[in-house]
């Protein structure tokens, strides 16, 4: 087997001619082929980077699922400064906008619950039914936090000896959310429903086995109009992970995992 980089994704193929592409990769598979040694092909339509940890693999079966380039230090910056920039416009937005935008979501995950349960039962070898279950659940919560969460942020008035007192929420920008890989679905919206719902924006480091549930997710709030950085996702190994806390641009992190 040999691995193809193209389109952001590293896919198996069958070996090739030698020191020609695979004959069986779909035509509009290739910009320009390029030839990189030991059973690596860079793509001009794809990330021509070297292929990094980002491994799903079929837990039940030990097959390579795909394989993601892992985002250089270059494209993290890039991309913490657009959800800084989207910060800056989402925070402005209404509870009613943000509702809207959280309702689309919760319906986009009912109409591809079975297809992003294969995938969750593929990446981590839960039964189709649990991982049915969770995006269901994914739905529910986002459902949840659209009618509840202005609510929950309203101003609270309290006694502090003066003529008006209150408490006022403010969203804090960009959160890093650092999640793990049994529950690639449901651990990510816990998090993304409040936290969007509340002004903040979001990037998500997922656990690399389950990268492909990652990038569905991402995938699944832009198929629904959230305007680009409001919610992305980063394919970092684990220990890089610290680099990115680090940043400037990162105000919060939410962590759910163990050694």
């Amino acid at each position: 087997m040999w691995l193809v980089v193209g389109h952001g994704v590293v896919r198996m193929w069958p070996q090739p001619p030698e020191g020609r592409p695979c004959p069986d990769l779909p035509t509009d598979y290739f910009g320009t082929e390029t030839y990189a040694g030991e059973g690596v092909f860079l793509t001009s339509g794809g990330l021509a980077s070297v292929i990094g940890p980002m491994q799903s693999i079929n837990p039940a079966t030990g097959e390579v699922i795909a394989v993601y380039p892992d985002h250089t230090p270059a494209e993290v910056d890039a991309a913490l400064g657009v959800a800084t920039g989207a910060f800056a416009d989402w925070r402005r937005t209404s509870f009613a906008e943000r509702s809207s935008r959280l309702n689309a979501v919760a319906g986009l995950l009912e109409a591809r619950a079975q297809d992003w349960a294969r995938l969750m039962t593929l990446e981590t070898g839960k039964p189709i039914a649990e991982a049915r279950a969770e995006i269901e659940k994914c739905a529910w919560v986002s459902r949840y936090y659209a009618v509840e969460a202005e609510g929950m942020l309203a101003d609270r008035p309290i006694e502090a000896g003066r003529t008006r007192s209150y408490v006022h929420h403010e969203p804090l920008g960009p959160v890093l959310a650092v999640m793990p890989w049994n529950f690639p679905f449901w651990q990510v919206f816990r998090f993304a429903a409040p936290a969007l719902m509340a002004g903040n924006v979001g990037v998500l480091s997922p656990a690399p086995t389950v990268s492909g549930c990652g990038i569905a997710i991402e995938d699944a709030f832009a198929a629904v109009g959230f305007p680009e950085g409001v919610f992305q996702t980063l394919l970092v190994p684990d220990d890089r992970v610290e680099e990115i806390v680090r940043q400037p641009g990162v105000v919060a992190a939410t962590l759910t995992g163990s050694d």
